[in-house]
């Protein structure tokens, strides 16, 4: 056998070992980012129930405000959802929960292109194990 192909056969066998290496990692690697998925999931849904628990307690004050003789300062629909619009620009946790809301939102589509970079190189892997393997 010639040096050349020797060398060869060991860049193989080292390109091979590395592959199955990283297919043995990978799912570990998946398993994380679909944990990181899930969690941030639950705290879209945990922020945006709390934005509606807070809509809905402002809208009842605002529907049952009343000026000195009695009557419903927000008398018709428009008028309701145009204050509860302006409070919940200048109320600061409302501020605060729709940029966490947003920022998690980023988050999650960066999760969801890693996780879906994870599974394409593992598919890949897979296929390039078995083509080296002869199946």
């Amino acid at each position: 056998m010639n040096d050349e192909k020797i060398h060869h056969e060991l860049e193989v066998k080292n390109y091979s070992s590395q592959l199955i290496v990283d297919l043995l990692l990978l799912p570990e690697y998946i398993k994380k980012e679909e944990k990181r998925l899930l969690s941030s999931k639950y705290r879209v849904s945990d922020i945006k129930r709390s934005i509606s628990i807070w809509e809905l307690k402002e809208l009842v004050r605002i529907s049952n405000e009343s000026d000195e003789k009695g009557k419903k300062i927000y008398s018709n629909e428009k008028l309701r959802e145009a204050e509860l619009q302006r409070r919940k620009d200048s109320n600061p946790q409302m501020i605060e929960s729709r940029k966490e809301l947003d920022d998690i939102k980023n988050k999650y589509d960066k999760i969801v292109i890693e996780l879906t970079f994870l599974n394409n190189r593992f598919k890949s892997l897979r296929s390039i194990c078995l083509y080296l393997g002869g199946k």
